[in-house]
């Protein structure tokens, strides 16, 4: 019987993608460029066995939101063409539930754009070090979302993948050269209402990239005076490298994180690799990540072994299916699912979570 209800949802799904594959793409300029409206709902069924000990283990049937978005962006020229006021507001739509998402709860920004000069902008966005890894990974808002590992400890999942509040950014492109530096006054805005701690609660990001050809590399550090939850001042650095063909890429990625606070299962370094290949009009890719040992502590570390397949039914219409699993060492219990798909997957130590997952995505 369960069986038999697990497929008539999947072929729901399906005859819902069919649905939509025949909506047409909405450029949705409402004032020009003055005040641009566009989002992503990315919805997907998910069948996952969170493999805990006794009583709390669970495999089941779940529906997921995965960072479903409506934004709302913009640019005033001030001076002739050579400087633009911008701005947006962006924030996540939870499709699954139809609440609990909040107006500005993402990159959330207003400021200044120089003719040459680059981009300064103040607001709440993503640091330069969590988004190289988010470039990098093929597998964003899904099942197999590269958060479970990268930038996670191994026992309290997701850390180091983070927007900061009270931010400055600049960024600008040279060339082939990119370059982001962020400062915020406040990272966590730990004294809401009040002034902000610079001096306890600060945090600075930096990235650089450069690209040529088919070669895309790219690196970050972070460094937060306090990062909470008993870490203390924390800071990490990322290098990741990707080769893009036509029809095929190649990447790889590797980062180290350090604390000083009295949780250490943060503190060790990671690694990943993964590679797409096109057939016909249909991506195939593979994620693979590495959590080392933390600090102090043998058979801590743990590996993520996600594989999809990708496809548009129309250009704003996409699909996607995608397996993965993460294998804990009997001292971690880093996440099945975690960070940016909607509805996590906990574990217990040295325990082996699994996830399948079926969706679609309808951009505009």
């Amino acid at each position: 019987m369960k069986t038999s209800i697990r497929t008539m949802a999947l072929s729901g799904l399906v005859l819902g993608i069919y649905g939509l594959s025949a909506q047409p793409a909405s450029a949705m300029e409402v004032i020009g460029k003055k005040l641009e409206i566009y989002g992503k709902a990315n919805i997907s069924l998910d069948f996952s066995d969170n493999d805990r000990l006794s009583p709390n283990d669970q495999s089941d049937m779940s529906l997921s939101s995965n960072s479903s978005r409506l934004g709302f962006k913009g640019q005033v020229p001030l001076a002739g063409k050579s400087i633009e006021g911008v701005y947006q507001v962006e924030q996540e739509i939870a499709i699954d539930r139809g609440n609990g998402a909040s107006l500005a709860s993402r990159n959330t920004f207003a400021g200044l754009k120089v003719a040459n000069a680059g981009k300064f902008i103040v607001g709440y966005f993503d640091t330069p070090f969590k988004s190289v890894a988010g470039k990098w990974s093929l597998m964003g808002d899904s099942v197999a979302d590269r958060r479970k590992i990268l930038g996670a400890g191994a026992l309290n999942g997701n850390k180091m993948n983070n927007r900061a509040h009270n931010a400055i950014m600049y960024m600008n492109k040279f060339g082939g050269l990119g370059v982001k530096l962020l400062y915020s006054t406040d990272g966590k805005d730990s004294n809401s209402g009040g002034i902000d701690d610079n001096k306890n609660k600060s945090m600075y990001s930096g990235s650089l990239s450069y690209k040529i050809s088919h070669l895309h590399l790219a690196g970050a550090y972070e460094k937060w005076k306090d990062l909470g939850s008993s870490y203390g001042e924390t800071t990490g650095y990322r290098l990741a490298a990707r080769w893009k063909a036509s029809a095929y890429s190649v990447g790889a990625i590797y980062e180290d994180i350090s604390t000083d606070g009295t949780a250490n299962d943060l503190d060790r370094s990671a690694w990943g690799l993964n590679g797409s290949f096109r057939v016909g009009k249909v991506d195939l890719r593979a994620e693979y990540l590495v959590a080392d040992d933390y600090e102090g502590v043998s058979d801590s570390g743990a590996t993520a072994a996600s594989i999809g397949a990708f496809g548009k039914f129309s250009k704003p219409v996409g699909w996607y299916v995608v397996y993965t699993q993460t294998a804990n060492d009997d001292n971690a219990k880093y996440q099945g699912v975690d960070g940016g798909h909607g509805d996590e997957v906990k574990t217990d130590l040295g325990r082996t979570p699994t996830s399948f997952s079926a969706g679609i995505i309808v951009k505009f």
